[in-house]
């Protein structure tokens, strides 16, 4: 990527992800304390998602000039940073997969409940492929320009709900929950937050190298007021115990909204503005996928490898989508997910953070 990405863009990207994450199945609700206290653990999942992230920030700063992919290699040596770079591009197309799959189901779910798995499937991931093929910083620049028009909407719709929500049904604060209950909630949520790999991907391409902890931390400020307001409105509007039995419980408050003139159409407004998010997260992940896979292969090209992450995306997603055709449980996150995610956010960053002090002379030599 020769071009230089802004540090807007980069906030952009990571705020879009997170965002689309929790509009899609809004795992926070499910998550300890799992009652009306979830506000409070949203807010302290932004500490504990800055701790998570504090290795791969403190190597990021460190190697510049390099992407996560890039620096492993410079620690771990070749053989083994190549392995655990595979390792890291799997990783970002299983969550391309996770989407994809989540997008079929909500497309299905919400107006094309009588087309086939296949063709949705087919049209989705060809149109990633097609945005994928003009690289991360066409990625970066049409979320530029749509992201600020998806938050702009979003405030828009929490506004015309605000006739139906009952704060009440938010209170008594702390008198259901535990101080441990809501730590645990936080820390959840923060293992979900992964986005901070987008930034991983970029850095040696952004304009200013020296904005990345100003960039990761504005992202979480503005994408957790965002979550922290669409968790608020659902629950206030839908009920605290209610929502949980929804699989797109944002989705649901947008049907619960009654609004008249220009905004009688407001589902399909949502509808648009939605696919729009996620295919900007789907794309982002396939990108870097990409990416990692031709920085770790010494590809000039990346024709190959995108038909090749592509496809297997596609045939993934179908398999998956054909074996369990309904949304059952995904909406909430089982412990072997949360040690995946854990491993690769912080676990291998750690090790990697403690083999870098180890070789740390060897690099001031350098």
């Amino acid at each position: 990527m020769n071009e230089k990405v802004s540090s807007r863009q980069a906030i952009f990207i990571i705020t879009i992800s997170r965002i689309t994450t929790v509009l899609t199945i809004m795992s926070p609700v499910y998550m300890s304390p799992a009652n009306q206290d979830v506000w409070i653990s949203i807010v302290l999942s932004f500490f504990y998602t800055i701790l998570t992230c504090a290795p791969l920030l403190f190597l990021a700063n460190k190697f510049e000039e390099f992407t996560i992919i890039g620096y492993m290699e410079k620690i771990l040596g070749k053989t083994l940073g190549k392995i655990v770079g595979i390792l890291y591009a799997i990783f970002f197309a299983t969550i391309a997969i996770f989407f994809s799959y989540i997008s079929v189901q909500m497309i299905r779910a919400s107006f094309l409940s009588d087309t086939k798995t296949y063709i949705i499937i087919l049209f989705l991931i060809a149109s990633c492929l097609y945005i994928v093929s003009k690289g991360l910083v066409v990625i970066l620049r049409f979320s530029e320009l749509m992201v600020p028009i998806i938050l702009v909407s979003l405030i828009v719709f929490i506004f015309l709900g605000y006739n139906n929500m009952d704060f009440k049904l938010l209170l008594p604060i702390y008198r259901d929950s535990t101080f441990l209950d809501i730590n645990i909630g936080a820390m959840q949520l923060s293992l979900v937050f992964i986005d901070i790999y987008s930034l991983t991907m970029i850095v040696p391409s952004l304009e200013d190298k020296k904005r990345i902890n100003e960039i990761f931390i504005k992202a979480s400020i503005i994408s957790l007021l965002f979550v922290l307001a669409t968790v608020l409105a659902t629950q206030s509007s839908l009920g605290v115990e209610q929502v949980k039995h929804f699989n797109y419980p944002f989705l649901a408050y947008i049907r619960n909204i009654r609004a008249y003139f220009t905004f009688e159409r407001i589902e399909s407004i949502y509808i648009f503005i939605w696919i729009i998010a996620m295919i900007i997260k789907i794309t982002t992940y396939l990108c870097i996928s990409i990416d990692a896979f031709k920085e770790i292969f010494k590809k000039r090209s990346r024709n190959i490898l995108l038909y090749i992450v592509c496809t297997m995306v596609a045939l993934i997603t179908f398999y998956i989508a054909e074996v369990n055709p309904m949304m059952v449980e995904i909406k909430s996150i089982k412990l072997p997910e949360y040690i995946y995610y854990f491993t690769f956010k912080f676990g291998i960053p750690l090790l990697i953070l403690i083999a870098y002090f180890f070789k740390r002379k060897t690099f001031e030599k350098q």
